[in-house]
């Protein structure tokens, strides 16, 4: 429900409008039929110039996924490795799992970061072709007699 309420507002807020709710006041007295073939000739001219279709879904943020085991993986390693250099399983085994933890942890933060970064490329993207979408679509139908904003 939070999800929908937010997009909602966004799209109310930062013009996501498609073609047909986007405002257009006709001009030169054009007729219900006229105004629903022009919008939908401008609709198509837009997306054929902007190269996105405004009902293109907004791209959702994935989550990166998180791993475990680092510190088991390190622990073993590390047990392995004391035992053989001198004979302190236990101690090896707790460096190995702080290391192994540390370093799992490192990389789960590198994937989120990863997402982040792809999530927001996305919505630059996504965000670029809606503005180009709208600017192409206004233009159209200002060329053919309507206000628009």
């Amino acid at each position: 429900m939070r999800v929908v309420a937010l997009f909602t507002i966004m799209a109310l807020c930062c013009g996501a409008a498609t073609a047909a709710e986007r405002p257009a006041t006709p001009q030169k007295g054009q007729d219900s039929a006229l105004q629903q073939s022009d919008r939908a000739e401008c609709r198509v001219w837009a997306m054929e110039q902007s190269g996105f279709d405004p009902n293109t879904p907004q791209p959702v943020k994935q989550q990166a996924q998180q791993k475990r085991g680092g510190v088991v993986r390190g622990a073993v390693v590390g047990a392995a490795a004391g035992e053989i250099i001198d004979d302190n399983a236990g101690g090896g085994a707790a460096a190995g799992g702080l290391i192994g933890g540390v370093r799992q942890g490192r990389k789960n933060q590198q994937a989120r970061e990863s997402a982040d970064a792809a999530y927001q490329q996305q919505m630059a993207n996504w965000n670029a072709g809606h503005q180009a979408f709208g600017s192409a679509w206004d233009t159209c139908m200002a060329g053919r007699g309507y206000t628009t904003g």
